[in-house]
């Protein structure tokens, strides 16, 4: 998805935005939180999709929050069950 404007002072020009709002997004993610640059590109692309009205990419993020929280959960079962039964 594109963020495009047509200024006042120019209408038949088009401005993407897109990639400097992403960036803009990113960095802010880095300056908060750290983490890896491409992630938080990634993350940032995803944010920008949703709030421009992407619900794809608001449903594909909460999937893969969901499968990541799915897959804590089984570690942690299974590591429970190794704790209960003495092995390490």
């Amino acid at each position: 998805m594109r963020f495009v404007i047509r200024p006042t002072a120019d209408p038949q020009t088009d401005v993407d935005l897109t990639e400097r709002l992403t960036a803009a997004i990113a960095e802010e993610l880095w300056v908060r939180y750290g983490g890896n640059e491409r992630l938080n590109w990634f993350e940032a692309e995803l944010h920008l999709q949703r709030m421009l009205g992407g619900g794809i990419a608001h449903q594909r993020l909460s999937a893969r929050r969901e499968s990541l929280t799915r897959t804590r959960r089984l570690h942690d079962a299974a590591k429970r069950a190794r704790e209960s039964a003495g092995v390490r």
